[in-house]
């Protein structure tokens, strides 16, 4: 998909964007059948971006809770699921 299709529209909507200097919206509108493409990548960029931010900011919070000291997961909480597989016992 990536090369028989992402990419080919990639370069596409990039030349011909610059061409006619238009966003991504309106750029599709010369071609009636295509409209839908320029806010489907729209959409999906916004999608992207919303899960990388997510991935992000739970990367920087176990990063920066990693430097406690004692680490907040060292131990087993009675609302995460202290049962028969979490022991308080050190191994």
């Amino acid at each position: 998909m990536l090369a028989f299709i992402a990419m080919p529209m990639f370069y596409l909507e990039c030349s011909f964007g610059q061409f006619a200097s238009l966003g991504p919206v309106a750029v599709w509108k010369a071609v009636p059948m295509l409209q839908g493409v320029g806010i489907t990548m729209v959409l999906f960029s916004t999608i992207i971006d919303i899960t990388y931010n997510g991935i992000i900011g739970y990367s920087l919070y176990y990063l920066f809770a990693s430097f406690q000291s004692p680490l907040p997961w060292a131990d087993c909480f009675s609302w995460w699921g202290a049962d028969e597989t979490c022991s308080r016992i050190p191994k």
